[in-house]
């Protein structure tokens, strides 16, 4: 077998330069031009990638500053509010300042007779004529605004007091609470006086068994059962007052008119209301009920079928009154919606039970003057006039009306005042587009002013 070359002119190639076979030009384009078809893909690939990266560390970081902007906003906003706070507080104790300021020596004029000021008449008196009262301006601080609103607790009527007492415990409480200086200062001056340490240790054996013992009454009335006389004062002036707010809801506009039937006033919002001070031993196994008094309004919100409109009233945010300019033209719109405040707005759970005469509502003062010889919605209609001319100065100047009975008289020294401690502060911020509410009961007492109550109500 023979096994000769291959004559590479007979193949039909010829030898390239370097002796080795020679390569098809056509097939060696195809290669390249494949060759730079993946890179030319891969180089697309690469900046599709690199722009989706770009973009998405484009967006993170927007969102990082945006949310750093609106953490800074509410921040903002939310110490602005406080300052609302801060300065509604400096007004009322400016408030309590000039009363006590302008008590010495003065007459009465006006609504009330002459003569020398009674105690309640120099610890001066709340009105909505003061500047408290007023709606205030907003006011410019750092790049935000701020404005607030104070409204008198004790121009609404007392829950607590369908419970025998309990006002005057919840007082005592309060008191307690608030660091009642009068007793520290008396304790410490003892201790300087006696000087005795023997004397000291028999003080504090004393104290301690007293407080054992009032310990155990408090146990003891603990464990007695609550009941609330449904033929009671108060009970009856509730459940009038509940009929006035449901006739007030039914000529408001916007309320569902499913919360209207939920709220069966009278006898369906007193029971429950009742309920919730009673122990709760109804039909229903999972009821809850607080068992005493009541330590803010917003438990009404846990009681049975209590919607946030009736509650809260409609429109549920209050609307903090802002003082208009002189110059601004001010319309009547006839198709305006007429607004509904709320249980909040004529509840409460802060004061002594009485009411201030000089800033409680038509309807508050209408259930507290219920009687049988006498017209109530006149007399709350008188008394609204009156004042408006001139705020009293003290009850028993009405008193000197001869037409009044003497069980109206007796009615007005009862449950009737000229002054108020309690008050509810609405304040405010706004930085841009955000804003920050905060809700503050204070106490305003003669020296100086507790806070009862702080809730933040969000943006």
């Amino acid at each position: 077998m023979r096994n000769d070359p291959v004559n590479p002119a007979v193949a039909g190639h010829s030898p390239d330069v370097s002796g080795l076979w020679p390569v098809n030009p056509a097939r060696k384009g195809a290669r390249a031009e494949a060759q730079s078809g993946v890179v030319l893909l891969t180089v697309v690939l690469v900046i599709v990638l690199l722009g989706v990266l770009v973009m998405q560390y484009n967006y993170l970081s927007t969102l990082d500053v945006r949310m750093a902007a609106g953490f800074r906003d509410n921040l903002e906003a939310y110490y602005l509010a406080r300052a609302g706070i801060s300065q509604a507080i400096a007004l009322l104790e400016e408030d309590k300042l000039v009363d006590l300021g302008s008590g010495e020596g003065e007459e009465v004029v006006g609504n009330q007779a002459g003569g020398s000021r009674s105690e309640e008449e120099e610890d001066g008196i709340d009105s909505l004529d003061e500047d408290w009262a007023r709606p205030q301006s907003p006011a410019t601080l750092g790049s935000g605004t701020y404005y607030f609103m104070i409204i008198d607790e004790e121009r609404k009527f007392n829950l607590n007091l369908l419970l025998e007492d309990a006002v005057k415990e919840i007082a005592a409480a309060r008191e307690g609470l608030a660091g009642g200086e009068s007793a520290e200062e008396e304790d410490e001056s003892e201790k300087k006086k006696e000087g005795d340490k023997e004397k000291r240790k028999q003080k504090e054996r004393a104290e301690k068994e007293e407080k054992k013992e009032n310990d155990r009454e408090e146990d003891d009335k603990e464990d007695e059962e609550i009941e609330i006389d449904d033929e009671s004062t108060e009970y009856l002036a509730l459940k009038l007052l509940l009929e006035k707010i449901r006739a007030l809801a039914d000529a408001a506009d916007g309320i569902d008119p499913f919360a209207k039937a939920l709220f069966d006033t009278p006898k369906g919002t007193m029971d429950a209301i009742v309920d919730w001070f009673e122990e709760d031993e109804g039909s229903d196994p999972d009821g809850i009920s607080r068992s005493g008094p009541m330590e803010t309004i917003g438990e009404l919100a846990l009681i049975k079928d209590m919607t946030r409109t009736w509650l809260m009233g409609a429109p549920g945010r209050e609307e903090i009154e802002i003082e208009k300019e002189e110059s601004e033209l001010q319309l009547i719109d006839p198709w305006a919606r007429k607004p509904f405040p709320g249980l909040r707005g004529y509840l409460t759970v802060y004061g002594d039970g009485k009411v201030n005469i000089n800033t409680a509502s038509r309807e508050v003062l209408e259930v507290m003057l219920q009687d049988d010889n006498d017209d109530q919605m006149t007399l709350a209609g008188d008394i609204i006039d009156a004042r408006e001319e001139l705020p009293f100065q003290a009850i028993e100047d009405i008193n000197n009306d001869e037409f009044l009975s003497e069980e109206m008289q007796d009615k007005f020294l009862e449950h009737f005042k000229v002054q108020s401690e309690y008050f509810t502060i609405l304040s405010e911020g706004r930085v841009g587009e955000t804003t920050a509410r905060v809700r503050a009961v204070v106490q305003r007492r003669k020296n100086r002013i507790v806070v009862c109550y702080w809730r933040f109500e969000g943006r």
